[in-house]
């Protein structure tokens, strides 16, 4: 991309580094600053909510707050290029791709609720009957209706994971060239910080993630206790909600209790020096985006043994830099983590070749391959097709 760009970014979340969503515009955008490209964004404290309920937020009031805040800065600014992280984008979409003279229009997914909510409803307990559950399938119906329309009112759709593009395309009919496949970064300070060299890491576990269902915390659950149960020599830390931690405890055998660290969020730096304290990384998804928490252990040396699904059934080389094992699969997980603690060397090595992979995923690359995927957009517009 030869000349300078002028964008327009928007996310229904709050500006924070340390979290997911926003931390990925946030580095993103400036990876494409440092390019020499202007971005202006727009966050959830600009758009109108007066819904408190998150569902029905999204449903009702979210694609007109959308429009509205992409309509008042198209009167302010022209853009090259308006990028949206929601697919409730689909209204602003339809009025700007209306615009005689118009920015491309792109949604940036940060994973498909529609495919999560097929893999849980594969791999997780059934849920009983409630008024709960029926709120819950009327909002997962519109929420594919969204990712639909989005897919049909948009120049293109970034997601983060090969399974992101495969359901995008089999599900929702998007065209295979107007969906790019554009991973995630790391942050720089990860790549390039010393490692530690201390050996008693790869007799420490460590599992980060949110407690919803998608993250399989019953598969974490029986993992934990089997492997536990299965080393003494070994130890866990499960950084999770500090709300989670009594539930968990009580599902542990007693006489394992003591031997798992219980941690609330950190910030990144806090979480790298975790990283780095930890030989091997755990990761029970039943589904989701990018995984970006496995890509940072990664950069720092753990050896990662994930579920094979989403973001790190891309990252990770099967016994080269990590393990990929059945979804769903407590004893899968388990065994093995127990064959890489009962090994000297295929844990480190395995750590070695992690980072290495890592080292490719800057945040510059994430922005370049944006940059890419606009000119090719644009390309395909002036041939007439969109």
């Amino acid at each position: 991309m030869t000349r300078q760009l002028k964008l327009l970014v928007g996310a229904d979340v709050m500006p924070d580094e340390n979290s997911g969503v926003a931390g990925t515009v946030m580095e993103t955008s400036r990876a494409l600053e440092a390019f020499g490209h202007h971005v202006e964004s727009f966050w959830a404290d600009s758009l109108t909510r007066r819904i408190a309920h998150g569902n029905l937020h999204y449903i009702v009031e979210l694609p007109r707050a959308l429009r509205r805040a992409v309509k008042d800065r198209m009167a302010r600014a022209s853009f090259d290029v308006i990028q949206l992280s929601q697919p409730h984008s689909y209204l602003a979409g339809r009025m700007v791709l209306g615009c005689p003279s118009r920015p491309l229009m792109v949604w940036r997914s940060h994973g498909l609720e529609a495919k999560v909510d097929d893999a849980i409803e594969r791999h997780a307990p059934p849920r009983a009957a409630s008024w709960r559950a029926a709120l819950r399938r009327i909002s997962g119906n519109r929420l594919r209706r969204a990712q639909r329309e989005a897919v049909r009112w948009t120049d293109g759709v970034i997601v983060p994971c090969e399974d992101d593009k495969r359901y995008l395309v089999e599900h929702f009919g998007a065209s295979d060239e107007r969906v790019r496949v554009i991973w995630h970064g790391v942050p720089d300070e990860y790549i390039d910080a010393p490692q530690s060299g201390d050996s008693r890491r790869w007799h420490r576990i460590l599992h980060v993630s949110q407690f919803s269902a998608n993250k399989g915390p019953m598969v974490m659950h029986e993992v934990a206790a089997r492997l536990l149960e299965a080393r003494p020599d070994a130890s866990m830390t499960w950084v999770c909600p500090q709300s989670r931690h009594g539930s968990i405890r009580e599902q542990l055998p007693e006489r394992l209790r003591s031997r798992i660290e219980l941690l609330d969020w950190v910030d990144r730096t806090a979480l790298m020096d975790l990283y780095d304290a930890h030989g091997l990384f755990l990761f029970p998804t039943l589904a989701e985006g990018a995984a970006k928490v496995v890509m940072e252990a990664m950069a720092r040396g753990l050896c990662v043994v994930s579920s094979d699904t989403s973001g790190p059934r891309d990252y990770i080389s099967q016994g080269e830099n990590g393990l990929l094992v059945p979804v769903g699969s407590s004893s899968a997980m388990a065994n093995a983590a127990i064959e890489l603690l009962e090994s000297d060397d295929r844990g480190p090595r395995m750590g070695a070749a992690a980072t290495a992979t890592a080292a490719k995923f800057r945040w510059s690359r994430c922005a370049r391959q944006m940059l890419y995927f606009y000119e090719d957009l644009a390309a395909l517009r002036f041939k007439g097709d969109r």
